[in-house]
């Protein structure tokens, strides 16, 4: 309920609160926070998650920037796909 009374109270202050705080509580997806506070303002988590990455991780991100789609993230919708795709690493 807690998220629901933020979304009614301030809209756009709830969406920043998944993007800084609640991220991987509720599973937020870069793309909806980029499509309501703009692809500025997930610069900073697009690189974090990016950075995290294992060698293989950023491995797979040049696979796919060069056609593989082998892995389940490079198919279905996900942060690092979104990453990839906009060039935001």
């Amino acid at each position: 309920m807690d998220l629901v009374n933020r979304f009614e109270d301030d809209y756009t202050a709830a969406i920043q609160y998944l993007l800084h705080d609640g991220f991987e509580k509720y599973n937020v997806h870069l793309d909806f926070i980029a499509d309501n506070l703009g692809k500025a303002a997930i610069k900073d988590k697009a690189h974090q998650i990016y950075n995290e990455l294992t060698n293989e991780g950023k491995e797979q991100v040049i696979g796919y920037k060069n056609g593989a789609r082998n892995k389940p993230w490079m198919l279905n919708r996900s942060n690092l796909k979104y990453i990839a795709d906009n060039d935001m690493f």
